[in-house]
């Protein structure tokens, strides 16, 4: 009986008041302009979170140092080589702040840390507008008499080309956008029809078509043929 008692006791001490949070992963974008806010973090006692940072191309971008805000709370775990922070807080409800250096890049990316949320980052990927040392170049092909313009590698990037009009694409298999009565289709998949006039890809297997205006688009899922439709023209 008193071995019973004992572990409920440890039972009551060792169980959380709250509900444990929500295991995430996600992939945040860096907007190093002016004014932009900083990308939030969700730690949790007892869990530990893994931070890695990419490029545009979605190559590695290497860390050349950082800087913790409140390192008595804190714990960060880095191997001086690679890309990836492991982050733990060491008590509950606290804040602190994060500036990290990568390599070749001017603009310190700066992080804020946050704790006692319903949900903590397993995995954040920040990704970072811009070319690191280790990004690939972009594969460009085009027709004959195509070339490759300034807006594809634009929307690459992720960036769409102003005054574009974003469409609705079935099945979640791409974005697509109109611009200069033309069709832009940002896709992981190969497109076989109709004829596209150029082209350009990324290391990461994203490429973006130039292409025709139309309502429909025949792709290659995993070797076989799928119907995209385009609705918002």
């Amino acid at each position: 009986e008193l071995h019973r008692e004992l572990d409920k006791s440890t039972q009551a001490i060792q169980t959380p008041v709250n509900t444990p949070p929500e295991p995430m992963s996600s992939t945040l974008t860096v907007d190093l302009s002016p004014g932009s806010a900083s990308p939030v973090i969700r730690l949790a006692t007892g869990f530990v979170t893994s931070v890695m940072f990419v490029d545009t191309t979605g190559q590695p971008w290497p860390i050349a140092n950082y800087s913790l805000g409140n390192p008595k709370n804190f714990n960060i775990q880095w191997d001086k080589t690679t890309n990836a922070l492991f982050i733990q807080n060491t008590i509950a409800y606290v804040t602190a702040n994060l500036a990290v250096r990568l390599e070749g890049l001017d603009t310190p990316i700066m992080i804020s840390l946050v704790t006692g949320q319903r949900e903590v980052d397993y995995r954040i990927d920040l990704q970072i507008h811009a070319h690191g040392p280790n990004a690939a170049a972009p594969v460009v092909d085009s027709l004959p008499n195509g070339s490759v313009s300034s807006s594809l590698l634009g929307v690459l990037d992720g960036v769409p080309p102003t005054d574009s009009i974003e469409l609705k694409v079935s099945g979640e298999h791409g974005r697509a956008w109109l611009y200069n009565n033309k069709l832009i289709f940002r896709t992981k998949l190969t497109l076989l029809s109709p004829a596209w006039s150029s082209s350009v890809s990324s290391p990461d297997g994203t490429k973006v078509y130039e292409l025709m205006r139309t309502p429909l688009i025949l792709a290659s899922q995993n070797g076989k043929p799928i119907k995209i439709e385009l609705t918002g023209m």
